[in-house]
Parts: C-alpha cells; sequence; structure tokens
C-alpha cells in the first residue's frame, strides 16, 4: 500500500469516525442538556478508548489496517479537545465538581476502558 494511499484511507476513515461521533451527539443531546453534563462525548470518549485498546490488543498482521482504524477511525470519533473545552465550560459555570468529576472521571473512565479493550482483544 503506497503512502497515499493509507493517507486517503485515514482520512477517510477519520470522516466516518466524525460522523460516528456526530450521530452520537444527537441522539443523547437532549439527555446531556436535561443533566447539564457532556455525558455524550464521554460516552463517545470512554467506547473510543475501548476501541483503540480493542484494536492495539487484536493480534492484526497489517499494520497499515491497525493505523486506518486508530489513526482514521478512532481519532476521528474520539476528541480530547471537546472535552477540555467541555470542562472549562463547566468550571466557567462555576460547576467546579462536575468539571472536576468530568475531567478525572473521564481520564480514569477512558484508561479503564483501553485496558479492558486490550484485554479482550490479546
Amino acid at each position: 500500500m503506497t503512502d497515499l494511499v493509507l493517507v486517503i484511507s485515514v482520512a477517510l476513515a477519520g470522516g466516518a469516525g466524525a460522523a460516528v461521533r456526530q450521530i452520537v451527539h444527537e441522539a443523547l443531546k437532549s439527555t446531556s442538556e436535561r443533566m447539564r453534563f457532556p455525558i455524550w462525548l464521554m460516552l463517545v470518549n470512554i467506547t473510543g478508548s475501548f476501541g483503540l485498546g480493542f484494536i492495539l490488543g487484536f493480534p492484526f498482521n497489517d499494520p497499515y489496517l491497525v493505523t486506518v482504524l486508530t489513526v482514521g477511525f478512532f481519532g476521528g470519533y474520539t476528541t480530547f479537545s471537546t472535552a477540555s473545552l467541555d470542562t472549562t465550560k463547566l468550571l466557567k459555570e462555576r460547576r467546579v465538581l462536575a468539571g472536576v468529576i468530568y475531567a478525572f472521571g473521564m481520564l480514569l473512565l477512558c484508561a479503564i476502558a483501553a485496558y479492558l479493550g486490550y484485554q479482550l482483544a490479546s
């Protein structure tokens, strides 16, 4: 596989991951608004971490497929920058406890999810 094909494949997979993230956002938008907590993004990042762990723990023989799935799809699906912004919004609203729980809770849950995905696949 040439580098250009890999780059195009990663770009397409990244677009697909971003589209799936948007679908999850739309599906959970009203719940997140009602809770005044970005639960949709926490779910995206936790499931994305699990998926990354699973892919990296699975014995794939094709490094290009691993790159397309990890850098492409899961890179487009998960989002650290939006999580950082949502934490900032919670803190700006003086919802310090919610911001701390969100930031550290997501970090912990994502690490656990990545570990579980990796263990499940290997």
